[in-house]
């Protein structure tokens, strides 16, 4: 008796927020623990960096890396930092141009002009008035000898292998052009790694929600003088809005994800990596970015918000194209227990008019709904289909309109929306990634959004982003492509590794009534054992299949 008391109780929120805090869970995920272990192993031992010492030596290609890091007043050790670490860079080959934008501290000026006199790979601009982040930076550009660009900021910290890493990229695949990798953050005082940023290869959605590239980047020089560097309009969002131009022009075969942690955001007090407050002309430099870009792409009538979940985070609602026939398809063969709770939910809580519903195997219950309702029907008539389990029930108004202005855009197969448990701060699914075992996981299952998050995890949940597969209890897809035969975890697998994307909208929630929650494994599949999943980070997806999440109460 107690114990089922005490799991009714854990279904109030609020409940389980103070109980959550007197536990420590609200400030505790072990998550954390296991991304600081993974840090740890990649921080190379001196005789792994001996070693990429001796093999950056035999490249093939050992192309000059011009490092451009403007400052502003930056705080000496810092600062010192900073240039220490581009000095222990195990591979030699760069030159790093520093551009003071016009600091009112001399001595800035003065331990810049020091490290000049004393390393003939550093070189110097003292600007004379003040450009702003992105003149600056592209005052570097005009002196940069380089064949690769690199841009650092003054107050981050490159691991020794940084340039090795993207430089042994760079051999292995020639034709790349533009190279981006994992980071970690370092505390004020620069004694403490941590909260790893494990991030998924090359995803436009996800570029155009949020800068999930950042600060340390490397691309050909001859991208910089095809798109005149950054623009000054945009400062604050600058790098972002030169990368979102960037690849917009390139294919995804010319950007390459280093799948490794090799620098350091540092947080203190001036810095973004702390808060977007600390600069607030940043969130509108970001929305001009993104309409821009949008109108660039001749994307036209979409709406953009930003994410109530996440400040610096960014939605795109797209518009629905001719109004079609959706078909929401219920197989209730399983269960009717809370059917009822579903058909109430679509007919009361669905602002998009022009939609059908199919029940299969519950006669009596449709049966019941036909009277006041003409659009339940017998068969699939749709241009789109929505399957749903029927335990599940709609959370959101506009679900049907912001899930089909996205399967209505070019390339894209299924969309699936944030699926929570019955305890709306559990996450049941936000779609399914592939290990390298051929597993197939239900991302961030018995995820608890009340707790401390890591940032890895909080993009995967709070995002509008490609993913791997669709969880089968509900998607919508093309009526050409819906197959109710088929299993459509495979299927959804398969097409987005042909030039088609499958998409999370997380702003679109449905919760699953049923006491029984998802399954966090659909198993493995043997035709899937050495599978690369691109819209997932393989360590983090490495750790999230070991780790097993939502202790009871």
């Amino acid at each position: 008796m107690k114990r089922r008391l005490k799991q009714k109780l854990a279904q109030i929120p609020f409940v389980r927020k103070q109980y959550m805090r007197l536990k420590g869970d609200q400030f505790y995920n072990p998550m954390t623990k296991y991304q600081d272990d993974l840090l740890m192993s990649m921080m190379p031992t001196s005789t792994e960096l001996e070693q990429m010492a001796s093999e950056s030596k035999h490249f093939t290609m050992q192309p000059l890396i011009s490092v451009i890091m403007p400052t502003y007043n930056t705080d000496l050790k810092m600062l010192d930092e900073a240039i220490k670490s581009v000095q222990l860079q195990v591979y030699s080959n760069w030159e790093l141009i520093i551009v003071d934008d016009c600091s009112p501290n001399q001595t800035v000026r003065e331990s810049i002009s020091n490290y000049v006199a004393r390393d003939n790979r550093i070189k110097s601009i003292f600007l004379s008035e003040n450009h702003h982040i992105a003149g600056a930076t592209n005052q570097g550009f005009k002196i940069a000898q380089g064949d690769y660009i690199a841009l650092f900021d003054h107050d981050d910290y490159l691991y020794p292998n940084a340039l090795y890493e993207n430089v042994k990229a760079i051999n292995q695949y020639p034709k790349i052009k533009f190279l981006y990798s994992d980071e970690d953050k370092i505390d004020e005082l620069g004694n403490r790694h941590f909260d790893a940023y494990l991030k998924p290869d090359f995803n436009f959605d996800f570029l155009r929600c949020m800068n999930i590239i950042t600060h340390f980047v490397l691309f050909k020089k001859e991208l910089w003088l095809e798109f005149d560097g950054e623009d000054a309009k945009y400062n604050g969002a600058q790098d972002w809005e030169f990368v979102m131009r960037l690849t917009n022009a390139l294919s995804p075969k010319e950007i390459y994800h280093i799948d490794k942690v090799i620098y350091s955001w540092r947080v203190h007090s001036g810095s973004t990596a702390m808060e977007t407050g600390a600069k607030p002309y940043v969130p509108e430099a970001q929305r001009n970015l993104l309409r821009k870009d949008l109108e660039n792409r001749k994307q036209f009538g979409v709406k953009v918000y930003e994410n109530y979940e996440a400040l610096g985070q960014w939605l795109f609602q797209y518009p629905v194209i001719d109004n079609p026939l959706v078909s929401i398809l219920i197989d209730a063969s399983e269960s009717t227990k809370h059917l009822e709770e579903l058909l109430n939910s679509i007919f009361i809580k669905t602002s998009y008019f022009n939609f059908e519903v199919i029940v299969k195997n519950a006669n009596d219950i449709s049966d019941k709904y036909k009277v006041k309702h003409d659009n339940l029907t017998e068969t699939i008539t749709g241009d789109y289909v929505i399957v749903i389990n029927p335990d599940f029930e709609i959370l959101t108004f506009d679900w049907i309109e912001k899930m089909l202005g996205q399967a209505q855009r070019d390339s894209v197969a299924y969309v699936m929306p944030r699926i929570v448990r019955r305890e709306h701060n559990y996450i049941e699914s936000v779609g399914l990634a592939v290990t390298q075992n051929g597993e197939v996981l239900n991302l961030l299952n018995s995820f608890s959004t009340l707790g401390h998050r890591t940032l890895t995890e909080h993009i995967h949940l709070t995002t509008h982003h490609y993913i791997t597969g669709v969880n089968p209890n509900c998607y919508m897809v093309s009526k050409d492509l819906f197959d109710e035969t088929e299993d459509v975890v495979r299927k959804s697998i398969e097409v987005s590794q042909n030039n088609s994307y499958n998409v999370f909208v997380s702003d679109v929630q449905i919760k699953n009534n049923s006491l029984v929650p998802l399954n966090k494994s659909f198993g493995k599949y043997d035709d899937l054992v050495g599978f690369r999943d691109k819209t997932t980070n393989t360590n983090f997806l490495e750790i999230e299949r070991n780790y097993k999440r939502g202790e009871k109460i």
